[in-house]
């Protein structure tokens, strides 16, 4: 469904996750550790629904082959301390760093925890820094982290709503339902044959950039 009118949803939620991979499931987590309402559903097996593949090659046709990107997470801890997007007068604002996003989204199709958004994640991921420079957006995820079911439903045909997926179809045992997804859908990208590993001790986090749609999991050390 395409338009600007509201669909008719059968039922609405905070966020539709997709897929079983680590970057989706721990933003799954994420969601639900901060009290959103999250419909976790699996994605079909074999081909994609036409709406679903569709967006999902439109986000990424024309990032780096992910068989000739490094397919494996940075081995080493990324260490990073609070940053402010915001400043106050008279102070430099730095500049949005759209050239670096391409590369980035390279990077998390690349890896075995990639995952793509349909909004920005800025709800759920802190603005930090690098000690390298870098601004990023990250959270750690929780130590204790809450138990949530699947729903048992697959991922069908995406509702668009000017254009952008503000729900989908979900297929399940009592028939398709029209699910809203008023926070938006992410999509597991992960591949096989990638790792992403930390070391003993060393905390996963779910990482992205500012204004990136593509996140994945990463080894980081937070300094504040």
């Amino acid at each position: 469904m395409t338009g600007s009118d509201e669909p008719d949803w059968d039922r609405i939620t905070d966020v539709i996750c997709a897929g079983a991979g680590p970057g989706v499931h721990a933003f799954a987590t994420l969601c639900v550790a901060n009290g959103l309402d999250v419909t976790a559903v699996c994605l079909p097996a074999g081909v994609l629904d036409e709406s679903s593949a569709a967006f999902l090659s439109a986000m990424t046709e024309d990032l780096e082959d992910p068989e000739e990107a490094v397919r494996q997470c940075d081995v080493e801890p990324v260490r990073a301390v609070g940053e402010q997007f915001q400043r106050g007068r008279g102070e430099r604002i730095d500049t949005f760093q759209g050239a670096l996003l391409r590369p980035w989204a390279s990077q998390c199709l690349a890896s075995a925890s990639g995952v793509l958004f349909t909004e920005v994640p800025d709800r759920l991921l802190r603005p930090m820094r690098t000690d390298g420079g870098e601004l990023i957006t990250a959270a750690l995820l929780p130590e204790d982290a809450p138990e949530f079911a699947g729903s048992g439903q697959t991922l069908g045909a995406l509702v668009l709503v000017d254009g952008r997926p503000a729900g989908a179809v979900l297929h399940g045992a009592g028939g398709p339902l029209r699910v809203g997804a008023e926070l938006g859908l992410a999509f597991d990208l992960s591949r096989a044959g990638a790792t992403c590993q930390a070391d003993a001790g060393t905390p996963l986090a779910l990482v992205s950039r500012r204004g990136s749609l593509f996140g994945c999991l990463q080894p980081m050390v937070c300094d504040d």
